[in-house]
């Protein structure tokens, strides 16, 4: 017999919608590796990096408990886009517990997902 696993959300990707939600995120309470996508909202080429991020995502083991995708729309948070430098659009942040590990400036899926496989937590047995 299979083993059924648990359907996977339909949403992966969450927008940032406030600074309380952005300080859960960065927190090093988080131990979720977290990508976040600096982005304008009428960016062309974001929709292009969703496709990709949720294909990571449903391709990744117990993904809802070791990665999290989160967006940030720039325009919305300029005191973020200052602090982050985000001049380049889109500009990616990889997060874990609350350390900034890398950024990414324009759409470069390879080496996000190079940044990906490197730093997700292992998966407790």
């Amino acid at each position: 017999t299979f083993k059924k696993m648990p359907p996977k959300p339909k949403e992966f990707q969450f927008p940032v919608k406030d600074e309380e939600m952005w300080q859960r995120i960065i927190s090093p309470e988080n131990k979720k590796l977290v990508v976040v996508d600096f982005h304008l909202h009428w960016c062309g080429k974001c929709e292009v990096i969703y496709q990709a991020f949720k294909n990571i995502y449903f391709i990744t083991e117990l993904a809802e408990e070791r990665i999290q995708f989160n967006s940030v729309d720039v325009d919305k948070f300029p005191a973020l886009q200052e602090q982050y430098k985000v001049t380049c659009k889109p500009k990616f942040g990889v997060f874990l517990e609350g350390n900034l590990i890398k950024e990414v400036n324009g759409p470069d899926i390879t080496q996000i997902s190079d940044l990906i496989n490197k730093n997700i937590p292992t998966i407790e047995q």
